[in-house]
């Protein structure tokens, strides 16, 4: 499977800056695996259609980029590093999210990425 979407499409249309060039294309492969999962398989039969049903299209294209964005902004809470979860400035105290927490609101905010993007495409219903 390809990636939905490229970087050109990520700088011009959906107007994504946070991701570079270089990072961009495993990302985009990643999210697009992940948007494909919570559809059902329905996002790369889209894709794949011929003739190309452009407003979905535009619609999983823009999903892949939202959600390669997500997968970034998490990438150091579920990797080695963990982001801090709180912190105190008086007799300076830190506690970091868990590897499990922080998964767990990576998947969270995918989830609802894909739900914004996707809601009316009936991409997402289970029955369809």
């Amino acid at each position: 499977m390809n990636a939905f979407a490229d970087y050109t499409f990520y700088t011009t249309i959906f107007g994504g800056t946070s991701i570079p060039a270089s990072a961009f294309d495993a990302l985009a492969l990643k999210a697009s695996y992940e948007v494909n999962r919570l559809t059902f398989g329905r996002a790369a039969k889209a894709m794949a259609a011929i003739p190309l049903n452009t407003e979905h299209a535009n619609a999983i294209k823009m999903t892949t980029c939202a959600v390669a964005e997500e997968m970034k902004k998490f990438a150091g809470v579920t990797g080695t590093i963990r982001n801090i979860k709180s912190e105190s400035v008086g007799d300076h105290s830190v506690s970091y999210l868990s590897m499990e927490e922080g998964k767990a609101l990576q998947t969270q905010a995918i989830t609802e990425v894909v739900n914004k993007y996707l809601e009316f495409t009936g991409l997402l219903c289970r029955w369809a």
